[in-house]
């Protein structure tokens, strides 16, 4: 089965003008913002092109170096830039405005990549190996708009040029793809008529008081959420079942790995909603309208609370050290609150019976 880097190599040495822009190009460029591109991508309207940028990573970087620094969410990314190094096809894209944030309450990243002289893509990052990445993952689930979501708001704002002949897609993976939604639902209103298209690649939802808006009408016709068969990611929260399901060469967590879609010439093979990916939606709604806003807010403290008290700052340091790091969150995890082990007893509870109860 053909997969996205598939594509990329085989539409390597066709440009822009020989072969159109499409879906799998969103996803590409949706997919690079995970690089780490500070010191080289410029942080204000200077430009450098892709190829450039690539070749100052690799100066920078050996393979070793990123995966240890960076953990899963780079592999996609890295894969890529290795394929596309020396394409014609993307060489020449011009990449600028990069801004990296993350401290012990945010992880936000986003670059605009000028496709032609009048379309520009702004990629947003998806969640990396940072705690604080996972917490605000977790504080979407009762407060609004969280740190990364806010800064992707005032990104675009102050990014996209009013007075210009662009026009803007926003994209990006996982909780990028939320920001992208987010970012194009708040942005001001001139703004949105520069915005003509909004891609979230397997990027979770909104809740409901988000949902049920006019800015989320407003965009909505403009609005591609693409998720894989067996998606996680990309059904938490709530939706309107405004989203497109596309084929996966491989189930449960690895489907949310973009470079594992399959494709069929220039686009995602489409698919159905695994039995599993349904099963699990059901429970987890049912799981989050059985606790209020608070209580969530609450239960989401006690967990991170636990990695602050151990000075887990990323999860490579769980990685180098799985099993003394989960015994001593293991036993951390006896000081929490009863309240909290409850509705933590309860979220396993509604996974165990979406992945083996049959109903």
């Amino acid at each position: 089965m053909r997969t996205l880097l598939d594509y990329v190599e085989e539409n390597g040495t066709k440009s822009f003008k020989e072969k159109e822009y499409n879906e799998l190009d969103s996803l590409v460029l949706g997919i690079l913002s995970y690089l780490d591109l500070g010191g080289i991508v410029p942080k204000d309207h200077k430009k450098i092109t892709m190829e450039k940028a690539i070749e100052k990573f690799y100066k920078r970087y050996s393979n070793n170096d990123v995966f240890k620094l960076h953990g899963t969410g780079l592999r996609s990314a890295y894969n890529i830039i290795c394929t596309i190094r020396k394409s014609i096809r993307y060489k020449d894209l011009l990449l600028y405005n990069y801004d990296y944030q993350s401290n012990d309450d945010l992880q936000f990243s986003a670059v605009c990549i000028d496709i032609d002289d009048k379309t520009t893509y702004i990629s947003f990052e998806g969640t990396d190996d940072l705690v604080s990445g996972w917490r605000e993952d977790c504080e979407a689930a009762y407060m609004f708009p969280t740190n990364s979501q806010e800064l992707a708001i005032k990104y675009v704002n102050n990014h996209i040029q009013l007075f210009s002949n662009r026009s803007y897609i926003l994209g990006g993976h996982s909780k990028g793809g939320n920001l992208a939604l987010v970012a194009g639902m708040y942005s001001n209103i001139l703004v949105k008529f520069k915005i003509k298209k909004i891609y979230s690649f397997d990027g979770p939802g909104l809740r409901n008081n988000e949902l049920h808006t006019w800015n989320y009408r407003s965009i909505r016709k403009k609005f591609e959420h693409i998720i894989p068969d067996y998606s996680i990611v990309g059904l938490l929260m709530r939706n309107d079942g405004n989203y497109r399901v596309v084929k996966s060469s491989v189930k449960g967590l690895l489907a949310h790995d973009a470079n594992n879609w399959v494709v069929e010439n220039d686009h995602l093979v489409s698919s159905k909603l695994s039995k599993s990916s349904k099963k699990l939606d059901k429970h987890l709604k049912l799981w989050l309208d059985k606790y209020s806003l608070e209580e969530r807010e609450f239960f989401v403290h006690e967990i991170f609370d636990i990695f602050d008290r151990l000075g887990i700052k990323n999860f490579v340091e769980v990685k180098a050290n799985m099993v003394p790091k989960m015994l001593k969150i293991l036993k951390e995890r006896k000081n929490m609150d009863k309240k909290a082990k409850k509705m933590l007893g309860d979220l396993i509870l509604s996974i165990f019976q979406s992945i083996f109860v049959k109903n």
